[in-house]
């Protein structure tokens, strides 16, 4: 079997079933049978290894990639950065970063989010302004990644000023996520504002009403206030 879109595809349906170690184990395979990996079993590859979380593995990956010249391809670059943000090596993933030549809307994306911990917030906003200096109009994703970050760490305010500050409509994906950081913080004042911004964008959808519920629940609060005005929401 000498046709590498083959191979790819073999690779492709493995970490689909999430068995990412024979991903790996038919990517030696193909090596030891002398054929060359393209830019598709690279990124499978790198996606294999992100679903098994090892940094040794990550490192070998990575150093092959750069050996091999593949690290010039941006979407196998933004990879590389996701993976290892997901493997814990913010160093790395913020160096992957910073050494782009070209940077599109994913490079941002991956990077924002991959600065999740505590300590690292501070990363994340700067990543988050610099956008601006580099001439990048933030998207709804973008936007999404940094109400995400601040959602994640209880910085609960802080998102919610992203939110009030969009110039267009929040997306239901990023105020769920909003919300959902509220019922684990247990901020009942402002998970009331943001069910309220949710029915006003999908009146049919009850999992607002729901996860409000179960944040006053948790609070020890049995009746639930729902914001009907826009200035009740602010």
């Amino acid at each position: 079997m000498e046709d590498i879109s083959l191979w790819n595809a073999i690779m492709s349906v493995q970490i689909q079933a999430k068995n990412s170690e024979n991903a790996v184990g038919f990517f030696n395979s193909l090596l030891q049978m002398g054929l060359e990996p393209d830019n598709v079993t690279l990124l499978n590859l790198v996606s294999a290894c992100a679903q098994l979380n090892s940094l040794t593995l990550a490192n070998s990956v990575m150093s092959y990639i750069i050996r091999k010249g593949f690290d010039k391809d941006l979407a196998i670059s933004n990879a590389l950065i996701d993976l290892h943000s997901r493997c814990g090596n913010i160093c790395i993933a913020r160096k992957l970063f910073d050494g782009l030549v070209k940077r599109d809307a994913l490079s941002w994306s991956v990077m924002i989010n991959g600065q999740q911990p505590f300590w690292l917030v501070e990363q994340g906003r700067a990543v988050f302004k610099s956008m601006a200096e580099h001439g990048i109009t933030p998207q709804m994703k973008h936007y999404a990644c940094m109400v995400d970050l601040l959602g994640r760490t209880g910085n609960l305010t802080e998102a919610y000023d992203i939110v009030r500050g969009l110039p267009c409509k929040p997306s239901t994906s990023l105020l769920e996520s909003l919300l959902g950081a509220c019922r684990i913080h247990g901020n009942v004042e402002l998970g009331e504002k943001i069910a309220g911004l949710l029915s006003e964008l999908d009146p049919e959808n009850s999992r607002p009403h729901v996860m409000l519920h179960n944040i006053c629940a948790a609070a020890g609060r049995w009746t639930v206030f729902w914001p009907t005005s826009s200035a009740e929401m602010r």
